[in-house]
């Protein structure tokens, strides 16, 4: 019996060390220690398989408690380094992505520009055909007419490069911005 005492004393001890409440199993010790030392051998050992129970259910709940705390800490806190990864290989994969995106738009633009290009100089031989061969609209009506469209027409004629250059992918669509506006050094 003396050496359950010591073995479970010793269990008692470690146990305590590591945080785990063990009131109740100490209580229980006690009295079948002091069932012992009045020589009631029975009860001693019955109060003594009670601590062990005591102490084990103490454990498990400790461990419980461990491994809720552990499921509770921050998704990010516990695997930051595969969000980490994830993002960069996102990024990593998104760049041709948005190059991608850019030259469609590029091509969309580029394309709606032509029809453009081509539909202003259909207006502007119609507005050549109706002052000189119909007489519809004055010559000072034609020539406002004619500066919209030429102005316009010019526009288009130094944009169509840069789009084209970005549909092939020479150009980031950053310096196309830049270029867009006749005249202008950057």
């Amino acid at each position: 019996m003396y050496d359950g005492y010591a073995v479970f004393d010793d269990k008692l001890v470690r146990t305590e060390a590591q945080g785990v409440n063990v009131t109740d199993a100490v209580s229980l010790f006690q009295q079948s220690q002091d069932a012992f030392a009045s020589e009631l051998y029975d009860d001693a050992e019955q109060l003594l398989a009670d601590a062990e129970i005591a102490l084990n259910v103490a454990i498990e709940e400790h461990e419980r408690q461990d491994r809720l705390i552990e499921l509770s800490t921050s998704f990010l806190e516990k695997y930051w380094w595969a969000v980490l990864i994830i993002l960069v290989a996102l990024i990593l994969a998104g760049a041709p992505t948005v190059r991608a995106v850019q030259r469609k738009r590029a091509q969309h633009k580029l394309d709606a520009l032509k029809i453009e290009y081509a539909s202003l100089e259909k207006l502007l031989r119609q507005a050549q055909d109706d002052v000189f061969n119909k007489k519809a609209i004055t010559l000072d009506s034609y020539k406002v007419k004619e500066q919209i469209y030429k102005k316009r027409l010019t526009e288009i004629k130094h944009t169509l490069p840069v789009l084209e250059a970005v549909v092939r992918g020479g150009i980031p669509v950053n310096e196309e911005k830049k270029m867009t506006k006749p005249g202008l050094k950057v």
